[in-house]
Order: C-alpha cells, then structure tokens, then sequence
C-alpha cells in the first residue's frame, strides 16, 4: 500500500477512505490516487459453489491533495484497501564504484539497462595502478528486497507468533553476492556479454595491484612471494619449500582476485595444462585422501585360528 503507514486500523462508524488514508499518514508521493481498489466481504457465500465471488471489488478514485471528489466512500468492517505504486513514477537506483577509478562513489542510474561499461565510463575510467583483474561486482540481497524477505518471513511464522526476529532479516538483507568479471574485455568491449546489467544497489570494487602471490595448503610452508611476470606454478610452490609428502600434486589450484579459480588439468591423460600466475593469484595445493586402514580384528582371527585347527585336525584323522 502506498501510504506512510500500513498495517490493520480498528474500525470506526462512519469511516471514509479518505479518513482512512488520513490514519495511515496520507499518500506517498509515488502512490496512485486514481485506481484504489476496495476488497469488500461477502456474506453468504455459498461453501459449495468453489467458483462463486467471494469479495465485492470496489475501484476508487481519489486527489492525492486528498480533497473531495464526488461521493464519500463508507469503511465497511474488514475492508481490504489497496493504493497502487503509479507507473510514472520512478524511483532514482543508486549504484557505487570504489577503489581505484579516477571518481569514485554513488551514482544514479539513467536507466535500468545501465551497464558495467557505463558506470567506469561515468567515474572517469580506471587509474594506473587499478588491477583489471582484480574487479570484482557485489551485489547485495541476491537481487531480494529487504522487505520481500521481511514479508515471506512472517508469512512463514506460526500463527500465534507476531514478531520477526530482527537480527535474522538484518542477515539476510545484508546479504551479498560477488560476481567475478571479466572488466579488461568489459572495458574494451562495451556491450559485449561480459559487460554486466547494473541492478540497483550493486559495488564495483576495483583494487590496487597487489604484486605478492600467496602459496597455502600442502606445501611445507605457507609463504607469500614477490610476483615475477613469466615465471610458472612450479615456481612459486619451491619458494613454498616444494610439495609436503601429503599434497596432491597434479589437482593444484589456483584462485585468482576476481574470484575465479582454475585447477591443473590433464586433457586425455596426455599432457599437463598448468594455470596462468597473475599478480595477487593465491595458489593451493589440495591434500591426498587418506586411505582407511583396515584395522585388526580379534574376534575374525579368532574365527579363523579355530577354523584352520579344525581343518588340520581332520587331515590328521584322515591320514593317520
């Protein structure tokens, strides 16, 4: 409902819509004065006729300045009032950039098919020491909106339960998603499938060039080193003092800034393709699957000790 306050307002005799709305604070300025609906109970609705009306619908319209116009409309007990959002009435969307781009910040979008490509535009472009790589797209709620997840929660509440536990809707309305691009094509290519629609609320964090690569997982020790351009993955795990007799050493992966990752592979068990080390690529090397030893049985040795004196014991009284 487009109005300052909603929720259920204690019926009065010689209630009008317009007193109504006056309850709820009035119209919003991007409410709909001309298409109010009114859902208005039946009584004696047939429990059998499964296709009968079960409401009256009333379509109003009334001045947003809420002056009269034509007849007062009298609140009956449980109407159902809704006041539509008006269609030319468009909110601004705010998106953001930060990090390394000549103009960071806010921005509004100019339309709801902005792109990746216009938002850079618009903050002047990358600077020098931006990482293309790195970029990386948050986009908050999963593209649910705060009070959608608020709506379905209580919907979902037991029936005599009237509160929503604030900290759980703050989780989830805090909630992100970061989408790893693409933004040296983006940029070169403005409008191509990498360039990204914009929704609103989204970051583009665009960060400095970290020139450290950092190897973790089963080497012998965890280090981070200096990036060499040129120089492969092998490399960097012998800086790392090489592989621990744990590691699996032909599943290394590698997870680049943006947050893609590329594993090692062996295309037709032929030849190893090994991944590419960039500037701030984390390398790791997974560990070996550790085989279950088969652990000694008393009780199935016993079993077997007593089967094979029994076996001897027949073989004897069969040759003596």
């Amino acid at each position: 409902m487009q109005s300052k306050k909603e929720g259920v307002f204690e019926y009065e005799d010689s209630l009008t819509l317009q007193g109504l709305i006056l309850k709820a604070g009035g119209f919003l300025e991007t409410a709909l004065g001309s298409s109010i609906e009114i859902g208005r109970r039946k009584i004696g609705v047939d429990p059998n006729n499964g296709e009968g009306k079960i409401a009256d619908i009333l379509v109003v319209k009334i001045d947003k300045s809420l002056e009269k116009i034509g007849e007062d409309i009298y609140m009956m007990p449980y109407d159902q009032v809704s006041v539509r959002l008006d269609p030319g009435i468009v909110p601004q969307k705010k998106v953001a950039i930060t990090g390394k781009v000549l103009l960071p910040g806010n921005y509004t979008m100019a339309s709801n098919a902005d792109l990746l490509s216009d938002l850079v535009k618009r903050a002047g472009g990358l600077l020098p020491i931006a990482d293309v790589n790195a970029a990386k797209l948050i986009r908050r709620n999963r593209g649910v909106l705060g009070e959608d997840i608020k709506r379905v929660a209580k919907a979902n509440l037991d029936k005599d339960s009237i509160e929503v536990d604030e900290e759980e809707f703050k989780k989830l309305s805090n909630d992100t998603l970061e989408i790893a691009l693409n933004l040296e094509k983006v940029i070169a290519s403005p409008g191509s499938k990498d360039d990204i629609s914009l929704e609103e609320g989204d970051e583009l964090v665009v960060p400095q060039i970290n020139y450290v690569v950092t190897v973790s997982g089963e080497v012998q020790k965890k280090i981070a080193v200096q990036y060499e351009s040129g120089l492969p993955l092998k490399y960097y795990i012998k800086q790392a003092g090489g592989f621990s007799v744990n590691a699996l050493k032909g599943r290394s992966f590698v997870v680049y800034p943006s947050g893609r990752s590329f594993v090692t592979r062996h295309p037709l068990g032929i030849f190893k393709i090994t991944p590419k080390v960039t500037p701030g690529t984390t390398i790791f090397v997974p560990k070996k699957e550790e085989k279950k030893s088969r652990a000694f049985d008393p009780a199935k040795a016993g079993i077997l000790v007593s089967a094979f004196s029994a076996m001897m014991t027949g073989l004897v009284l069969l040759f003596r």
